[in-house]
């Protein structure tokens, strides 16, 4: 099904909403409902003219650094598929955007990665940590992100995807 196919206006937690009902009818039709997971994910949408963004998250939260400060939104402690526990609706959230905002969302696949002197995971703080201090040069982020995570996994090898993706509010 296209969930956007017939939508007039739709939010990002009702596309998650449907998505996962989607996954989990597709699943159990081909036998496997027992399968306990699912899909972490960052949704959003903006709209330009009123300069508004909406978001709704699975598992990994959206960041926005916004005058030098970094500000860490939530996420649903739910994937998009199969879990434990009583399904729940996926919150939307709406936020002002300002010129100079920089939002961020991403995958797991930083926080994830074995590496460092004593191979351990790069963790989600370290990714922050880069975010933050590379604020006056959202250019130079991709090749800065990239370096540290080379440096990070070293001679290990890379145990999953990494996507992000960062957006700066020019005017």
């Amino acid at each position: 099904k296209d969930i956007l196919k017939n939508a007039q206006s739709i939010t990002p937690a009702e596309i998650l909403n449907q998505l996962r009902d989607n996954l989990m009818s597709t699943l159990s039709a081909e036998g496997s409902a027992q399968t306990k997971d699912g899909m972490d994910i960052t949704l959003c949408a903006i709209n330009f003219k009123t300069r508004k963004l909406q978001y709704a998250a699975a598992f990994n939260p959206l960041i926005m650094i916004r005058n030098e400060a970094m500000e860490i939104y939530p996420a649903n402690k739910f994937p998009v598929g199969f879990h434990h526990g009583d399904k729940q609706a996926f919150d939307n959230h709406e936020m002002e955007l300002h010129p100079g905002d920089q939002i961020f969302v991403f995958s797991d696949g930083y926080a994830d990665q074995f590496g460092g002197e004593k191979g351990k995971k790069f963790k989600y703080k370290q990714l922050e940590q880069i975010l933050l201090n590379s604020i006056s040069n959202f250019g130079g982020q991709k090749s800065l992100l990239a370096k540290s995570f080379d440096d990070w996994k070293g001679e290990l090898e890379q145990v999953d995807d990494i996507l992000l993706v960062g957006v700066k509010v020019i005017t």
